[in-house]
């Protein structure tokens, strides 16, 4: 049987091998996830391409604009009075009516009843006459109004159709908006045919590329397979020859030197220390609470400190 000492070197001597495996296959991870996302890349790339294609292949194209007076498309235009082809389409508009800016005048005339008592006193009768003259006043105020007019005159023309249509002012902008499209598309060189040719093109290459990237994604799954299998056969060795977590701790306390546990028995009294200190502030009022709360946070960083170093790099974990 072997003893504590024995399996201790081997698992020392198995250390090497089990952080080489783990480091394979955390490599491993990591390409899994850099060709996952350039899959997912090609793979929304080739869904753009086939929505493209779908809208080429209505014969409309994208939709660009949509008003109660007409919808366009790159290719295609909808009235109430025709649906088809925007290509030799022409739009004007024509604007009637006009902003005015009316000017309105309103007056208010104020009585002389206190000058004609005050007149009356003094003169008799005519006194309250000429006061209740001087007295009287007129107020005047002129304020302005913005009274709009304007219509717009929508006239589209194609190839033997027309349609005509009137909005009012709100909607000058998106009429010039909707001649702007019209003209634009209606006068274009492009053909709905060729594009269609070359985007089932880039279909087919985009395709391609999505399918090689899945055959990556595949070969890199089955590679990361079979590392974590590697793996998990290493640390099952692993595991099963170094010694359980307490006869581990009192191996190392037994095999080390006196300068080691004198480290190890001041770490604990300053760690028992840290978490003392909080009945230090309560019952003797020796220390402040703001420095009892950072004594307490700072052991317990040590703490994890501590167990990090012997969990992560002595004993090892399981990834």
């Amino acid at each position: 049987m072997e003893t504590s000492n024995e399996r201790t070197q081997v698992a020392e001597a198995m250390k090497p091998v089990v952080i080489k495996a783990k480091v394979t296959m955390q490599n491993a991870k990591e390409k899994l996830k850099k060709v996952k996302e350039e899959f997912d890349t090609h793979d929304a790339n080739l869904k753009a391409v086939t929505a493209r294609l779908k809208q080429l292949e209505t014969g409309k194209g994208k939709q660009i604009i949509i008003s109660p007076v007409a919808t366009i498309y790159e290719f295609w235009i909808e009235t109430p009075s025709y649906s088809g082809p925007i290509k030799g389409t022409h739009c004007t508009v024509r604007q009637t009516g006009d902003i005015k800016v009316v000017p309105i005048t309103t007056g208010d005339r104020t009585g002389g009843i206190m000058g004609a008592l005050i007149g009356g006193a003094v003169a008799g009768q005519k006194g309250a006459v000429a006061g209740s003259i001087l007295q009287r006043q007129n107020k005047v105020k002129t304020e302005t109004k913005t009274i709009d007019t304007r219509q717009f005159d929508i006239d589209i023309k194609g190839n033997g159709w027309a349609w005509s249509a009137t909005v009012g002012a709100n909607d000058g902008d998106n009429s010039r908006k909707l001649r702007d499209a019209i003209n634009m598309r209606g006068s274009s060189n492009e053909d709905i045919n060729r594009l269609i040719a070359d985007q089932k093109q880039k279909e087919e290459q985009s395709t391609k590329k999505r399918f090689e990237a899945f055959n990556i994604v595949s070969d890199v799954e089955s590679e990361l397979k079979k590392v974590t299998t590697e793996y998990d056969k290493i640390w099952k060795e692993y595991s099963e020859i170094r010694l359980p977590l307490i006869d581990d701790l009192k191996h190392r306390w037994s095999k080390s030197n006196i300068t080691n546990r004198a480290l190890v028995c001041l770490s604990g009294f300053l760690l028992l220390l840290c978490f003392l200190s909080p009945l230090a502030y309560i019952y003797g009022g020796l220390i402040s609470q703001t420095y009892a709360i950072g004594i307490v946070v700072g052991g317990v960083a040590l703490s994890v400190l501590f167990c990090w170093l012997y969990f992560a790099k002595v004993r090892l974990l399981r990834c």
